[in-house]
């Protein structure tokens, strides 16, 4: 079982539920997903390079990590409205990292572990999409 988050949407309330995915869930995903169109949305897996199952260390839910660089990727469109971090500098788990507005609601966006930032690729004002590389992580 994975972290229970509540969230509020309007009025509604929902309570979402996420669960981290395993180096074995990963590379299996990859493998039954290799060579499918990655540019429909449903079926798109995320990759940062060519290399194959084996190299791919984890993945999360916005986040690709390789070789100890760690990727955080947009998880939905939107405007970069606050980057929080700025290259070189140590981050904590659970620090909020930049924020993107997205259908007039603003999403932060955490960091997953501890580590230092080793490249900011967005500023505010940018648009992103879905998968965009935001921002690169050294553990």
């Amino acid at each position: 079982m994975g972290k229970v988050y509540k969230i509020r949407i309007d009025s509604e309330v929902y309570e979402v539920e996420i669960e981290e995915v395993i180096k074995e869930n990963v590379q299996k995903v990859y493998k039954e997903y290799k060579g499918v169109d990655k540019t429909h949305p449903k079926e798109a897996i995320k990759e940062t390079n060519s290399k194959e199952p084996e190299d791919i260390k984890e993945e999360t839910n916005h986040e690709v990590v390789e070789n100890n660089a760690e990727y955080v990727l947009a998880p939905l469109p939107g405007k970069i409205l606050k980057v929080m971090v700025k290259q070189g500098d140590t981050i904590k788990k659970g620090d909020v990292l930049l924020t993107i507005e997205a259908m007039k609601m603003e999403n932060e966006i955490f960091a997953g572990f501890d580590g230092r930032v080793a490249e900011v690729y967005v500023k505010p004002g940018d648009s992103v999409n879905t998968n965009k590389r935001l921002l690169k992580i050294v553990r």
